[in-house]
């Protein structure tokens, strides 16, 4: 009898979707046959050459296609991790890109209603703050 390995759909699922993948994409890899797969979800468990196949194709260890295993927590967890600074970082970026449009903004509004005012030097920043 050969080895079996528990297998979850919904982990597979949860997989190509990370990936932004259809499951057809799945069956472009050698060792992956769609009736075996079909037949694997239902059981709950897949041969050994399919779920290294599996696990193959989408770069992750045979033990995290079963949702309950400790290596599919840790990726989940590592999963909202990235997905957690992913979105701070997109936050502090657009803030940052929206400060300075916002500040170039300024400038060019400071530097239009010096020229409407008969001002010189325009291209200067205007200082209303005295430092002393």
């Amino acid at each position: 009898m050969t080895d079996r390995i528990p297998i979850d759909a919904g982990q597979i699922d949860a997989l190509l979707q990370a990936r932004g993948w259809q499951r057809a994409r799945l069956f472009e890899h050698d060792g992956i046959d769609p009736a075996a797969l079909r037949e694997a979800e239902a059981a709950g468990a897949a041969a050994l050459p399919l779920a290294c196949a599996l696990a193959d194709a989408l770069g992750v260890a045979p033990s995290v296609l079963d949702a309950g295993s400790p290596a599919a927590t840790r990726w989940h967890a590592r999963r909202k991790t990235w997905l957690v600074f992913g979105l701070l970082a997109l936050f502090l970026m657009t803030m940052a890109f929206g400060y300075r449009v916002g500040a170039d903004l300024a400038a060019r509004d400071n530097r239009a209603e010096c020229i409407a005012d008969g001002g010189i030097d325009c291209d200067t920043p205007r200082r209303t703050l005295s430092t002393r």
